[in-house]
């Protein structure tokens, strides 16, 4: 059971999380540039999809994480790194769905505005954008994931006991 679990969550961590870690990345350019371009726009939905949809099933990884605690128990919940690790992938999923996927959406919905598309939620498109302090918010947000994500990698290949116990 332990090898499948860990399986799992390494396959997980590889599908669901380099994708949303790239998207994330992409969007802020992807938004500047479909102010005055339409098929960036395009992109930029695409990429606020992939977003949504990846950065929601990436909350597959903690939860593997901890159905591999629960198969050696006696050795996993008391090696602090491991708990450690929850609370940081907790804080990266957080972070994206709380406050990077919405704060992309409102771009969206102005991005539509000056496009003449409909938008998706007229009552909280933004008047008067920042689009420069937008983009670099989300970019910051963006790399703070994904250093969120390096630093998990490098505590799970940690040996056991590693200084954290």
């Amino acid at each position: 059971m332990f090898d499948l679990a860990v399986a799992l969550h390494i396959i997980a961590a590889v599908l669901f999380l380099g994708p949303v870690t790239v998207a994330l990345s992409m969007f802020p350019r992807k938004a500047l540039a479909a102010r005055e371009d339409p098929q960036a726009l395009g992109s930029a939905k695409t990429l606020n999809r992939i977003s949504r949809v990846y950065g929601g099933l990436s909350a597959l990884v903690p939860l593997l994480g901890v159905l591999v605690m629960f198969t050696m128990p006696d050795v996993f919940f008391r090696d602090v790194r491991f708990h450690v690790s929850i609370v940081i992938a907790v804080i990266a999923w957080g972070l994206i769905l709380f406050y990077v996927v919405p704060r992309q959406g409102k771009l969206l919905d102005a991005l539509a505005e000056i496009h003449g598309e409909p938008v998706d939620n007229p009552a909280s498109a933004p008047q008067g954008v920042d689009w420069e302090s937008s983009a670099k918010k989300l970019s910051a947000a963006s790399g703070i994931f994904a250093l969120l994500w390096v630093i998990l990698a490098v505590i799970m290949f940690l040996p056991f006991s590693f200084g954290l116990a």
